[in-house]
């Protein structure tokens, strides 16, 4: 259904997905390093899917890709958002502490990120036919 919109749509679907991600990285990181090396790397990923797609790599076309890539990168953002206040104190350390000191992360905030992916998935799947 989205994947029979106009590319243009599809491009700006992405390009909004790839600004929540870059959003949340830069509320979390509050540096311009980070953020601009996840643009990047959204950036090919999005290359990435969208190729495998024309080449026929995978069972879906390079639109369908296009359409899932938006949602994957909407509820990895939402998923990351319980675990906000432990990665804004990460990067705040950065090398000031050993590895073993670092703050590891409750398996309910993991939990909640897989949840939030898989269910923008499920979500995408019917949504890009």
């Amino acid at each position: 259904m989205l994947a029979r919109l106009p590319v243009g749509w599809l491009v700006a679907m992405a390009a909004f997905a790839t600004a929540v991600l870059c959003l949340g990285v830069q509320r979390c990181a509050r540096t311009r390093g980070p953020v601009a090396r996840t643009a990047v790397l959204s950036f090919a990923f999005l290359l990435v899917m969208t190729g495998m797609g024309r080449l026929g790599i995978v069972p879906w076309d390079a639109r369908q890709m296009m359409v899932m890539y938006s949602f994957v990168w909407v509820g990895f953002t939402i998923g990351a958002l319980p675990s906000g206040k432990r990665l804004r104190e990460a990067f705040a350390a950065g090398d000031r502490r050993p590895e073993s000191d670092a703050p590891a992360l409750p398996v309910r905030y993991v939990v909640f990120m897989c949840v939030a992916v898989t269910l923008a998935l499920f979500l995408a799947f019917p949504l890009a036919m």
